[in-house]
């Protein structure tokens, strides 16, 4: 388990109200991440109704290089960038309004991928660039206290906010644990998690056999991306990849039982986020697993491929500890769970990061 970072008491401004914090936000990734850490609290955070605190979030991939275009602009937020324009975006505001706040928002140790996922190769090349994006800015956002000291030794200044997910898109949770004879197990992820060339990845020849072996016990549902082994196999269910959006009706219309999430124990995995315990939860699902850094404060995070096998075996076999395997989940992360939960607790927590990163507070 990582150590934990202690953060210095700092002082920080308290804003006196009423206010009003504009940003904009120019996004490299329009698909994942930049939906569910910019898009989503945008949206959520521009809708608030409070009297005393008025948001103005513009999140956009078109970069406008005109000063005037930043009148009034509390801060401006990158997220992801990694390339050379990027940078060169960065380094032309910092010139022509040098005391306008740039912060950078991540949530992937990008010098880290593994070489099995194909986005190795797009960022790889990339590291000094990235390095010295962190080193420029004003602050950076972090999904994880991981994640966060990663990257610390390129920049001091640095603020955790977790994933969370959109309860107007996702609705109310409850148990969907239910008796069934052939269980639907389904994984739900992009295709940067396998060797699309051959074996490796976060699913390993051992249970890629185990799924083989299973096809007529078990109703194996990919969504997304799939082991190359699995490929074209008709006794395997496939779907693919739903943007953000739809991503949570159609996994619901699946009608599955366990959710799995096995991850391979390496450097970049450790950095990422607990979105996908955060989805099952959502789903009312049980969950199988890796004991990885996402997921260790989870029911029965398993560190081996026959401990993830054995444990899909048993939920298979017992609807009960199914729904404790759910329950437990969700009485860890139920206050993580939801941007809008506790009065926008967690949407005001994110602006408030934001602003302790240039000295203030709400």
């Amino acid at each position: 388990m990582s150590k934990k970072i202690k953060i210095k008491a700092k002082q920080y401004t308290k804003i006196p109200r009423p206010v009003k914090i504009n940003w904009t936000q120019y996004m490299a990734d329009t698909a994942g991440c930049g939906t569910i850490r910019v898009v989503y609290p945008s949206l959520l955070l521009n809708q608030l109704h409070d009297r005393e605190i008025k948001t103005e979030s513009m999140y956009t991939n078109r970069f406008n290089p005109h000063k005037e275009a930043y009148n009034g602009t509390s801060f401006v937020v990158f997220q992801r960038s990694a390339t050379e324009p990027q940078l060169q975006m960065i380094q032309h505001l910092k010139r022509i309004l040098p005391n306008l706040p740039i912060i950078y928002e991540i949530d992937d140790s990008l010098m880290d991928i593994s070489e099995y996922n194909f986005a190795s190769k797009f960022y790889k090349p990339l590291t000094s660039t990235i390095e010295t994006i962190l080193k420029t800015v004003d602050g950076v956002i972090t999904s994880t206290s991981h994640l966060r000291s990663k990257y610390i030794k390129y920049n001091k200044n640095i603020r955790v906010i977790e994933n969370h997910l959109p309860k107007f898109v996702w609705g109310d949770v409850e148990d969907n644990t239910k008796e069934t004879d052939s269980p639907r197990i389904v994984y739900a992820g992009s295709f940067n998690h396998f060797n699309q060339h051959g074996e490796g990845g976060d699913m390993d020849k051992e249970f890629v056999s185990y799924i083989l072996g299973t096809v007529y016990k078990y109703q194996w549902v990919f969504v997304g991306g799939m082991p190359h082994e699995l490929k074209g196999d008709s006794r395997i269910e496939y779907h693919p990849w739903k943007t953000v959006y739809e991503l949570p009706k159609f996994l619901k219309s699946l009608n599955c039982d366990i959710v799995i999430a096995p991850l391979e124990d390496n450097t970049f995995n450790a950095s990422k986020s607990n979105i996908k315990a955060l989805e099952a939860v959502a789903l009312g699902l049980p969950l199988v697993c890796s004991n990885v850094e996402p997921y260790k404060n989870l029911t029965s995070p398993q560190d081996t491929t026959e401990g993830l096998i054995n444990q899909i075996d048993m939920l298979c076999d017992d609807t009960d500890l199914r729904a404790k395997n759910w329950y437990s989940n969700y009485t860890t992360l139920k206050d993580q769970l939801f941007w809008e939960d506790n009065n926008n607790a967690n949407v005001y927590h994110y602006m408030d990061q934001y602003l302790k990163l240039v000295g203030k507070r709400l």
